[in-house]
């Protein structure tokens, strides 16, 4: 058997409240979302659309600094950052990116947003692949 978890790691209680509900808007679903994947994973809702409850139940939402994790045995498999270094000084960047390759498998797969480059943490990631939108970077070992 497959075991998928997804967790989410905000440092607003507000957006961890509305990940949370698992309901987005027309304009949030037509980001990259196709009409196959919205009637398949998706349900009509009043404000628009709501997650399906079994992928819900594999989503886990918590409150966290990214450049103060605590240490952690969990380790994932891909993780997607997009969009947050952008707001961070080289330092801070590099404390970020290098707490992130900790948790992630060897070989692991780190996913950043289109502006956004992992730079001097070469001896931890090597950049696979530049997608429209993002980034691709895998750890190294």
């Amino acid at each position: 058997t497959q075991y998928i978890s997804l967790d989410g790691t905000d440092i607003s209680e507000q957006i961890l409240a509305k990940a949370s509900m698992g309901v987005y808007s027309q304009f949030e679903v037509n980001r990259g979302l196709n009409a196959t994947h919205l009637s398949k994973y998706f349900t009509p809702h009043s404000q628009g659309y709501k997650i399906n409850d079994n992928i819900r139940a594999m989503c886990r939402f918590n409150k966290a600094n990214l450049l103060r994790l605590a240490p952690s045995p969990v380790r994932y498999d891909v993780i997607f950052c997009r969009n947050v270094s952008i707001y961070f000084g080289a330092k801070e960047r590099e404390v970020l990116f290098r707490s992130l390759g900790e948790r992630l498998v060897p070989n692991g797969v780190l996913i950043v947003g289109a502006t956004e480059q992992v730079r001097d943490c070469d001896d931890l990631y090597s950049l696979e692949k530049d997608f429209p939108g993002c980034f691709y970077y895998r750890r190294r070992h």
